[in-house]
């Protein structure tokens, strides 16, 4: 329990440095906004190459990374990701390191490094140029903040929940310390969170849209939690990295924004009532 309970104290004092830095890149959007999410998408997709170098996968680390850095810049050019995706194939399937050395399966593990994370975080991007969703600066603004506050209230009730009165387990043949009390308790987080910056923020989102990315961001963040969990489990390691003192890798402190992010962006898009 006190070992626990120092991690806590690290993740705090973790993220009274690095939230703020955050939210000054949230404020000033445009490429300040995508030069912190590509490097935050750019550095999980390196320890994603990792994690899958240690199951045997191999992917070629610097095709896997030039390939995210081609996708980031989506948000800002129509038809980019074809582009992107011609001359990586291009320059891939000419490289000469791929002969001989189960290339279907480095392919498919560099194509992955790319695809998760970098590929799902750009939606942050869309979400803060309001890209497709109807929105004017100012809201797509706190869209955005919306969405990172709400992740975080779910992820630090559902921990400390957990920590106290956590007994049932969630998901234990993947992550065996997750549990139902933690998961209701960042559910209950995500609620009182996203209730509170619609109220304050966000009058122009609708409570039917703010109750469905409350539930997006609360039910989807463990699922995004879970799928990170399987990969380092199959790569038998605890964490993804050790950058974040207290949270381990960016892919551990980001997994649940990288499922939340492309599904809100969806969602806003095609189904809800901003537009």
């Amino acid at each position: 329990m006190r070992s626990q309970m120092s991690q806590g104290v690290l993740r705090i004092l973790t993220a009274l440095v690095g939230i703020p830095a955050l939210l000054a890149a949230i404020y000033a959007g445009s490429y300040w906004f995508g030069i912190v999410v590509g490097v935050v998408a750019l550095v999980a997709a390196y320890e994603v190459g990792k994690l899958l170098e240690s199951t045997g996968a191999k992917p070629i680390m610097l095709a896997g990374l030039a390939l995210g850095a081609l996708v980031l810049a989506r948000p800002w050019f129509v038809y980019w990701d074809a582009i992107a995706a011609i001359v990586f194939t291009a320059t891939v399937l000419t490289t000469p390191g791929l002969r001989g050395e189960r290339p279907a399966e480095r392919l498919a593990a560099t194509v992955l490094m790319a695809a998760y994370p970098v590929w799902m975080l750009s939606f942050l991007i869309l979400i803060r140029e309001g890209a497709g969703i109807g929105v004017d600066s100012s809201q797509a603004l706190w869209l955005t903040v919306m969405l990172f506050v709400v992740i975080w209230a779910a992820d630090t009730f559902a921990y400390y929940t957990g920590l106290l009165i956590g007994r049932t387990p969630f998901f234990p043949s993947i992550s065996p310390k997750k549990t139902w009390e933690g998961f209701f308790g960042g559910v209950a987080g995500a609620a009182l969170a996203g209730a509170l910056i619609k109220q304050l923020q966000l009058p122009f989102l609708g409570w039917t849209d703010t109750i469905l990315i409350i539930l997006i961001c609360g039910v989807m963040g463990p699922v995004g939690d879970l799928t990170e969990s399987r990969l380092k489990r199959s790569a038998a390691a605890k964490d993804s990295g050790s950058l974040l003192p207290g949270h381990g890798g960016l892919l551990d402190r980001f997994d649940a924004m990288i499922v939340c992010a492309p599904l809100v962006w969806l969602y806003l898009a095609y189904w809800s009532g901003v537009r």
